[in-house]
């Protein structure tokens, strides 16, 4: 008799294709997943019945048309271990419809500054030093002395951060070609174009290093997907996915990914002696060590889950000569679950019945590396009532609504 199969023997391989639907060939070496609660449906397909009549009754036999193959599974969501660097599962996140941004060195500087409104002066800078900060920061710089370079003179401040005091520093020179410090170590060196005028103003974006991911509405990536269950293999081409982050109490967050393949015939092949997670960082529990940061409208409620779903609309159009996996749409939405503050603090029903889209900001990660930032424009639309330990929570749903187009959502992974 042969041996049983084990479920918990597998390897999952995922790689980028250069060219869709061509198998990328991934290794165990270099693209295996750390992936758990991994759930395949092999050989997924429509069923159509042969509706021929007989002179008897009895079942009609059936077609499977659209073949395909589903697999369903979650990654811890954890950092590189390295600021700018991409975690280990960001095909994945690239196959879900996300553009991959890395942010290091003098790229932590925003290219330009935003000048505010009325004001006359005018300059340019190179960025000289990189920011240092473990935070995004703006920077305003408000003319205190009118005149043009070496003669003006700026007021230079920052908001404080979880981790860092405000910045606040007055009657700083601006010359043409000299060094101009900005917090965390950022340094440009301007041009001045234009001469100033007292409260003139300006701002500059400061970003840590960081690997940025926001939605896209085209262009989506794909990849070759390999599953090999103790010895079957199965394999899905020109994968794209539908991708949500889950982060909430007693646990650590994950990623819970629905991505559908091309049908490739299902073969047996060894299992993978050879697979590198090393990759892969140990997430940090959610807890108030971790939770760095959660604002709902500015508002820091005790928070017990959130869920942000991507509403990426994934599937296989088979057409008579052609077939792929297209991604065809997207409609975010996010689900809350917080302690119900009181009234006179925020009142959070007025919030949904205004219909308005606010800021929400998630920090997760207790180091440098292992960092998880999410900032979004969320409309709150529904609000139920629960109980937790006796504890009244808000139950809060709405959308991930874009402005511009694909700013609904940023995640920064630093």
């Amino acid at each position: 008799m042969a041996d049983e199969r084990y479920y918990d023997k597998l390897a999952l391989l995922v790689k980028p294709e250069t060219e869709y639907g061509v198998d990328a060939g991934p290794t165990a070496q270099a693209n295996a997943i750390l992936a758990q609660n991994v759930k395949i449906k092999p050989m997924a397909a429509e069923q159509i019945e042969r509706k021929f009549y007989r002179n008897f009754w009895g079942a009609r036999p059936k077609l499977r048309t659209g073949k395909h193959v589903t697999f369903d599974y979650e990654v811890e969501a954890a950092g590189s271990g390295t600021p700018g660097t991409a975690p280990a599962y960001a095909p994945i996140l690239r196959m879900g419809a996300l553009a991959q941004t890395i942010v290091v060195g003098l790229a932590t500087i925003a290219a330009a500054a935003t000048h505010g409104a009325g004001t006359t002066g005018r300059f340019s800078y190179a960025k000289t030093v990189k920011f240092g900060g473990q935070y995004k920061r703006t920077v305003t710089l408000t003319c205190t002395t009118p005149g043009a370079s070496g003669v003006a003179r700026f007021h230079v401040t920052a908001p404080a951060t979880p981790v860092e005091a405000a910045y606040d520093v007055t009657n700083v020179a601006m010359t043409s070609g000299s060094p101009f410090n900005l917090p965390n170590g950022a340094q440009i060196t301007p041009t001045v174009t234009t001469d100033f005028v007292a409260a003139d103003t300006f701002t500059i974006v400061l970003t840590p290093e960081r690997t940025l991911y926001t939605p896209v509405s085209g262009g989506v990536e794909s990849c070759t997907t390999w599953c090999n269950i103790d010895g079957t293999l199965h394999v899905g081409l020109g994968c794209r996915a539908a991708v949500n982050l889950k982060v909430a109490k007693k646990g650590f967050p994950v990623w819970a990914v629905q991505s559908y393949g091309l049908f490739v015939p299902i073969t047996a092949e060894d299992l993978p002696a050879d697979c590198d997670y090393s990759a892969f960082q140990d997430p940090d529990e959610t807890a108030p060590e971790a939770v760095k940061a959660f604002r709902l409208d500015g508002y820091e409620p005790t928070l017990s889950e959130v869920t942000f779903d991507l509403g990426t609309k994934v599937g296989l159009r088979a057409m008579a000569n052609k077939q792929s996996i297209r991604t065809s749409g997207r409609d975010g939405s996010v689900s809350i679950t917080i302690d119900e503050p009181p009234m006179d603090e925020k009142d959070f029903y007025a919030l949904v019945d205004a219909g308005a889209p606010v800021p929400l900001w998630l920090r997760h990660g207790a180091t440098a590396g292992n960092v998880i930032d999410v900032e979004a424009r969320v409309q709150l639309q529904d609000l139920e009532l629960a109980d937790d330990e006796n504890i009244k929570q808000l139950q809060l749903k709405g959308g991930l609504i874009p402005n511009l187009g694909g700013d609904e959502i940023a995640i920064a992974i630093q």
